[in-house]
């Protein structure tokens, strides 16, 4: 199975041989976020090279997500979509997502970190018991197996695999409840799948085991309605998934090629 980040760097390569489209630029201005990022890491203000260059790139990975993922969105579109792209010394920072603020993505170091479908996903029945007394009037199309499987469908489908990422083969499986005034607890159409490294690797201060990379998958929509994966936070490590920074990145900022050398003295 060839990975999305691969058919990404070749398309993207084969894309930007140097032209310039000013009516994709302008397209992408009305596309511009609220929302363009902190200045953490930034190394420069955004080039019109560089954001058209991180917008078909977001785009891309957006689609073949959305497709692969069988979500309820939209082909998004430079008409349709919003974004913000910020350049590090490590690659991409950025987001990408519909205008309707239903589907958002979000990239980190030179990869998709997070995803959230807002109309399922926890954030829209948690701590809001008029909400999740709704979602409990719903009976779930799947069942906890059934949730497992579409979660380790969706990670393979971005070219993963536990294997290559340290992760323990089988995923840990809860299903959301809410417990009325009652205290009776009734299940929620909704199921959190999460992964742990392989071995007993826990975070020293609390000795929580570490869980890097999680899902959350509907049972009303029956796809993946939010993703997390931190395994990107050190760009030093090769993974599976990022993608490549351009050989003309420096340039595409009109940076120097020496600018990152000088920079880290």
């Amino acid at each position: 199975m060839k990975s999305i980040a691969l058919i990404i760097v070749l398309s993207t390569l084969a894309a930007y041989a140097g032209k310039e489209d000013p009516t994709l630029a302008s397209r992408m201005a009305a596309a511009h976020s609220p929302y363009q990022g902190n200045d953490i890491r930034r190394l420069t203000t955004n080039t019109p090279a560089f954001e058209e260059y991180a917008f078909n790139l977001m785009l891309d990975v957006a689609n073949r997500v959305r497709q692969k993922w069988h979500l309820e969105a939209p082909e998004l579109t430079p008409e349709n979509a919003w974004f913000f792209a910020k350049p590090t010394a490590d690659g991409l920072d950025g987001g990408i997502g519909t205008r309707n603020s239903r589907f958002d993505w979000e990239f980190s170091n030179n990869a998709l970190t997070t995803f959230g479908d807002t109309k399922y996903y926890p954030r829209s029945f948690r701590f809001k018991d008029e909400a999740s007394a709704r979602l409990a009037q719903i009976k779930s199309k799947i069942t906890a197996k059934e949730a497992s499987a579409i979660a380790k469908e969706a990670l393979h489908s971005l070219g993963l695999t536990e294997a290559a990422l340290g992760l323990k083969e089988s995923p840990e499986v809860n299903q959301y409840r809410f417990q009325e005034a009652n205290g009776k607890k009734q299940p929620l159409s909704c199921f959190d799948v999460t992964w742990r490294m392989r071995g007993k690797k826990v975070y020293a201060a609390q000795n929580i085991e570490r869980t890097p990379v999680s899902m959350t998958v509907s049972g009303i929509s029956a796809t993946v309605v939010e993703y997390h994966n931190s395994l990107y936070a050190n760009p030093d490590k090769p993974l599976p998934g990022r993608f490549s920074t351009p050989t003309n990145y420096l340039e595409m900022l009109n940076l120097p090629a020496d600018y990152l050398q000088h920079s880290k003295r």
